[in-house]
């Protein structure tokens, strides 16, 4: 029960796209690093662009971009159909009329945002982030149309164009980047990334044209599916925001320990995008439109449909978290240490990815747990409970700033992320009876032992590599990286046979069936 085979095979396609997509963005980071450094101009770069990414992530994976799915995977054809569809064109003209008003006061109000966002930067830069604000600000009102089409496209089990659509967004950064950034400086990041949007929202309208999707202007707000529907969302909303904002928080404080602080934070924190962003992600996006239609069944359908998604998170974030921090100095050198990112800089991140290393764990479970609570319809416990969340992390995050510098920050939210996420965990176990919870923490006790005792292995080929008296340089630490990262893999692998877990035996069958691809079965 516990071995989503069926759930790995339709996650994979939607993961490879999720992988493609950080790693673009993580060629992005580097070609940031490499041509401003850390300094003022990246402090005021990651400000301004930190509001327009929180509120992008919010619309797409929270409130609107879960909110039409369940309604059109559940209908085929008929007047329910109709329906879906008048109720989709209501929601995307309804969000299309409230966005452009907020975006307009956004921009007049960016000073006092920028303020907001990071009170200790100096004026000058933060005269600088205001400007790059108001550039970024319309993107949002895009992202909160294209969050709407998203739903659309994955009611429609098109889970793959979205991701395109990103995809084309993040290559069209990159090159700016490295084409224009050294020219223009942070103000052609900026407007590459509003164009990108734009590109990205065009594209998912374009197929769902062709696909005869029957969307048309239809701003009414009296259809009563709107009403549940707002409620429900309203708590999801509050729950994602809550979540969302342990970054922000964790940003205000960089802001008061000095320049080049928060484009240093800002560096750490895109390893959660290579866990929680890629992984849970995926995996969730997928998992979603499974766990509405098991909620209509009952608590016992939507329990083990949880509790496979839960579970198939757990076997490929585990052990990709393990292997961040237990890799990260070679992984770092080799990715961000070039151009203006000296050693030092490159040390800091690593150490704030140690510390850091719980929070990523803990992050990866949030979205999918957010997402079981979605689809059982009880989201003001949640809300709560992320709320909570996130006072503790403000608590924490500041009292380990005030005391050990960004490593104490980073320790700091990992501890209160570490425990909102057992905590949404708890109140899933009591709130659906049919969750199986002994099984699960049993399945993911031996997953985590697995890929512990790998990372250790990873790390003793490390020191064994820097005892042999390999030299330091870009080679050297490719090889440092490759070597660690094939003893982690082949460790975490066969100590998967040993500890009987599922997924290391069914990509044992696997490997056994591309040996024998013309093998002729037996009558």
């Amino acid at each position: 029960m516990l071995a989503p085979r069926g759930l790995l095979a339709a996650a994979g396609g939607v993961l490879a796209l999720n992988v493609l997509l950080r790693a673009v963005n993580a060629a992005q980071q580097a070609a940031l690093a490499a041509v401003f450094g850390v300094g003022p101009d990246l402090d005021a770069y990651a400000t301004a662009v930190s509001l327009p990414n929180l509120l992008t992530s919010l619309l797409i994976l929270g409130p609107l971009g879960l909110a039409l799915t369940p309604l059109l995977a559940a209908t085929t054809s008929g007047p329910a159909r109709e329906r879906a569809w008048q109720v989709a064109s209501a929601v995307l003209s309804l969000v299309a009329l409230v966005s452009v008003p907020l975006v307009g006061r956004g921009v007049l109000l960016a000073p006092v945002l920028v303020r907001g966002l990071a009170p200790g930067l100096a004026p000058d830069t933060a005269d600088q982030a205001t400007g790059l604000l108001r550039v970024l600000l319309p993107a949002v009102g895009g992202a909160a149309l294209a969050a709407v089409l998203r739903s659309i496209l994955h009611g429609l089990r098109l889970f793959a164009v979205p991701l395109l659509a990103y995809l084309g967004s993040a290559l069209l950064l990159l090159a700016a980047t490295l084409v224009l950034g050294p020219v223009w400086g942070t103000t052609a990041l900026a407007w590459a990334t509003l164009g990108g949007a734009a590109l990205g929202l065009a594209g998912q309208g374009w197929v769902l044209a062709r696909r005869d999707a029957r969307l048309r202007f239809l701003p009414e707000a009296r259809l009563p599916e709107l009403r549940p529907l707002a409620a429900l969302l309203a708590g999801t909303g509050i729950a994602l925001f809550a979540t969302h904002l342990f970054w922000v928080w964790d940003r205000m404080v960089a802001s008061y320990l000095g320049p080049g602080q928060v484009a240093l934070l800002d560096f750490a924190l895109s390893a959660e995008k290579l866990v929680g962003g890629t992984v849970a992600l995926s995996i969730a996006t997928v998992s979603y439109p499974t766990l509405a239609a098991a909620a209509r069944e009952g608590n016992l359908a939507l329990g083990r449909a949880a509790a496979r998604m839960l579970h198939l998170v757990g076997v490929v974030a585990v052990p990709a978290t393990v292997a961040l921090v237990v890799l990260r100095e070679p992984l770092l050198r080799v990715w961000l240490q070039h151009g203006r990112f000296g050693p030092e800089a490159a040390g800091i991140v690593a150490d704030l990815w140690l510390f850091f290393g719980p929070a990523l764990l803990s992050w990866a479970f949030v979205l999918p747990l957010i997402m079981t609570f979605h689809a059982l319809g009880r989201m003001r416990l949640v809300a709560g409970l992320c709320l909570v969340g996130l006072l503790g992390n403000a608590g924490a995050a500041s009292a380990g700033a005030a005391w050990a510098g960004l490593p104490g920050l980073a320790a700091g939210t990992s501890v209160a992320a570490a425990l909102t996420t057992a905590a949404l965990g708890l109140a899933l176990a009591r709130r659906c009876a049919g969750f199986p919870s002994r099984p699960v923490l049993g399945a993911l006790a031996a997953v985590a032992g697995a890929a512990l005792i790998a990372g250790l292995l990873a790390r003793l080929a490390l020191s064994l590599l820097d005892a042999a008296g390999l030299p330091p340089g870009w080679l050297p630490d490719l090889l440092r990286l490759t070597s660690g990262g094939a003893v982690f893999g082949s460790g975490f692998v066969l100590l998967g046979l040993l500890l009987r877990v599922p997924e290391a035996w069914s990509l044992l069958a696997a490997l056994k069936r591309t040996r024998r691809p013309h093998a002729v079965p037996r009558r």
